[in-house]
């Protein structure tokens, strides 16, 4: 059973240049393949380096149910800053609240709902996005 996963290797990730940083955060490098229309960050792009890291976060905070569950996102909500114009990292947090629920309703039912913020900011530390992203993870069944 695979007990840890590089969201970094997943194979879309891969095809937009995401990586982990020297700190072990996603980032996007800035890159005519990511450009939009204006030269700058696609929103899309945006989004899936923001989706890649919340779930990254699930993956790193709960490396015991990697193999054991299915994460579905559900809902992503975002709204745009300012243009990006240079390499982007994201920031994922969970709220304290949101943890201790996440964990009583998996263990206790076996699925979960779980939101994830994420703070994408470019090299400067100036926000381009900010997103929220909300999973439903169940169990896998018991062979």
């Amino acid at each position: 059973m695979e007990t840890t996963l590089d969201a970094a290797t997943v194979p879309f990730a891969r095809q937009i240049g995401l990586r982990r940083n020297v700190d072990g955060r996603l980032e996007l490098p800035f890159s005519e393949v990511v450009h939009n229309h204006l030269g700058t960050v696609h929103a899309s792009a945006q989004i899936a380096l923001a989706e890649t890291a919340s779930g990254d976060l699930l993956a790193r905070r709960f490396p015991q149910l990697v193999g054991r569950v299915v994460p579905i996102v559900r809902a992503v909500r975002a709204k745009f800053r300012k243009p990006a114009t240079q390499t982007l990292t994201a920031y994922p947090a969970i709220a304290d609240d949101d943890l201790k629920r996440f964990l009583a309703q998996i263990e206790n039912q076996g699925r979960a709902f779980l939101t994830v913020e994420v703070e994408v900011r470019d090299t400067d530390g100036d926000l381009t996005c900010r997103a929220a992203f909300d999973w439903f993870i169940r169990s896998l069944p018991l062979i």
